[in-house]
């Protein structure tokens, strides 16, 4: 008599679920902003999932239940490591069921080598920043020899002016003699 009280809990208990995004096992490279359960029936609306990250649980900026589907938005998209989606639901039955998907974040490591410079990036700075030194060097040697030339085309100038003024004052003086 006890075997068939347990046959009606077996057969009401054929809510599964039947896809997921991401799937189960699924290496995702790009972001992932939104987690999808799909089930072979109805749930109902107190059906819940959780995303975490080892023990670090992952909020959902909203998670929608409808007929069959259960949607949870992320806050974030979710950074490179291992996550698992638990999830909860309550069939029309009544049944309550759990389950959970494993599944794997592998993004482009392009962000991450933006913000780690490569030795080669460090290098090139510095040959950067010695060549901008030897530019301003040079540069400030220049103006010193342009100054330096200015003054001594002043100098050179006041000594023709006065040579000038000596020769026709010479002249002027010797005219008058004659």
């Amino acid at each position: 008599m006890s075997f068939l009280l347990l046959i009606p809990n077996l057969t009401s208990a054929h809510t599964a679920l039947s896809s997921s995004n991401p799937k189960e096992g699924e290496t995702i490279s790009g972001p992932l902003n939104e987690i999808t359960l799909n089930f072979e029936t109805e749930i109902e609306p107190i059906s819940t999932m959780s995303v975490l990250k080892g023990e670090e649980e992952i909020s959902f900026q909203q998670v929608e239940v409808t007929e069959r589907q259960m949607i949870g938005t992320l806050s974030a998209s979710l950074d490179n490591g291992s996550y698992v989606i638990n999830w909860k639901i309550v069939g029309k039955d009544g049944h309550t069921i759990t389950g959970e998907v494993p599944f794997n974040v592998q993004k482009v490591v392009e962000e991450e080598v933006q913000e780690q410079p490569t030795e080669n990036q460090e290098t090139l700075e510095k040959q950067e920043e010695s060549i901008k030194e030897e530019v301003d060097q040079s540069e400030n040697e220049l103006q010193e020899t342009k100054n330096k030339q200015s003054n001594g085309l002043s100098t050179t100038l006041i000594i023709a002016v006065l040579g000038l003024i000596l020769i026709i004052g010479f002249t002027l003086v010797f005219r008058k003699k004659k």
